[in-house]
């Protein structure tokens, strides 16, 4: 990543980058609205997220036409924690470098991991946070650690207050989202229980349900683009190349694409891959070339290497994007599906076409 923007104030930054642009103006701010409105986060107004996106879009425009590679240590972690959100920008930047003819060549996805870095620091920022309360009966001490815990290790999630387990009953609880305790009882709202020390695995389950609460009542705007005929269990293909021509032919079989629709698939994939971790790929063709929009979806017996990675569910995107809110609508909920590791362990141990059809229907996405 340039580093330009960690030591470098707004006004200075923006004053450098008015001296020099190299497509990069244009791209930053289209792809922020691009992933605002997959999102349905409005990003468009965060400057420092415009400035610091910016930023690094004019050093890596300048690497990919010199052909020079850079390295993301934390490559696999971002993955891992923002796979869903490293999807998203993934089909974003597809989008633009279509849109706008981009002449880059391929995009590592080790430029795409630092883009998902910016953008999840900007949700972090506008994303309601959740209100708490600690109850610990084990006196002021644990309560205090627990408190400091979360506070360095969950930047969602907002302390309150700490109430003694005598006074719970008697607390007002409007505006409180879930107790931390370390013991269990009965209230009106969710008790998380944690050991004294607040070890990785409660930070771990507090993560976990933060982001389930923050999506609870998140609608399935997937269900209209999702047909019975158009998903496939425990399927074996033996790399990603079958799997690609198996679903494409399916969709050119139903009369939903033109002809052009699978090239403009491989085309993509040569340009970027569409591997966004967990095990999950989102492979993608141009909008113009869909006659019917669908999301077709594969889950297969055995892995395969897609990318760098490995991956078992397949959901192929054939979808238009201008001017179509139930397009952008199904990739939100797409988001929120693939965020849930619940529904990608059922998507998985799902068998038949109606179990897995069942799994993709699910509304409201838990």
């Amino acid at each position: 990543m340039s580093g330009i923007q960690d030591s470098v104030k707004p006004a200075l930054l923006m004053d450098y980058l008015q001296q020099f642009d190299n497509g990069a103006k244009r791209f930053a701010k289209d792809l922020i609205k691009q992933i605002s409105d997959l999102l349905k986060v409005d990003l468009t107004s965060d400057q420092e997220l415009y400035l610091n996106l910016r930023s690094h879009c004019l050093a890596m425009f300048e690497r990919l036409r010199n052909h020079h590679k850079i390295e993301n240590p934390l490559l696999n972690q971002i993955k891992q924690n923002y796979s869903a959100l490293f999807g998203i920008v993934v089909l974003g930047i597809s989008e633009l470098y279509v849109n706008q003819d981009l002449d880059l060549g391929s995009l590592p996805e080790t430029e795409v991991g630092f883009l998902v870095i910016h953008f999840q620091a900007s949700l972090e920022k506008n994303i309601k946070m959740k209100k708490i309360i600690i109850v610990c009966p084990e006196g002021v001490g644990f309560s205090r650690l627990i408190q400091n815990k979360i506070n360095s290790t969950l930047p969602l999630v907002k302390v309150k207050k700490i109430v003694p387990y005598k006074d719970i009953e008697r607390y007002n609880l409007a505006g409180i989202d879930f107790i931390v305790s370390t013991i269990q009882f009965k209230c009106t709202v969710p008790v998380i229980q944690v050991s004294g020390f607040l070890d990785e695995k409660d930070i771990n389950r507090l993560n976990t349900f933060v982001i389930q609460h923050a999506k609870e009542q998140t609608p399935n705007l997937m269900i209209n683009l999702i047909d019975k005929c158009c998903v496939f269990p425990q399927q074996n293909f033996q790399n990603k190349e079958q799997v690609i021509e198996f679903l494409t032919n399916s969709l050119l079989e139903l009369d939903m694409i033109n002809q052009n629709f699978i090239d403009s698939v491989k085309q993509r994939e040569k340009v970027m891959s569409t591997e966004i971790g967990n095990g999950v790929a989102i492979p993608h063709g141009s909008s113009e070339l869909v006659k019917v929009p669908k999301i077709e979806v594969i889950t297969l017996s055995k892995p395969i290497i897609w990318g760098k990675g490995k991956v078992d569910i397949i959901f192929l995107l054939a979808l238009k994007f201008e001017n179509s809110l139930q397009n952008k609508n199904a990739i939100n909920s797409l988001y929120y599906l693939v965020n849930s590791k619940k529904i990608l362990q059922d998507l998985r141990n799902a068998k038949t076409k109606n179990e897995l059809y069942s799994v993709l229907t699910i509304n409201p996405i838990k």
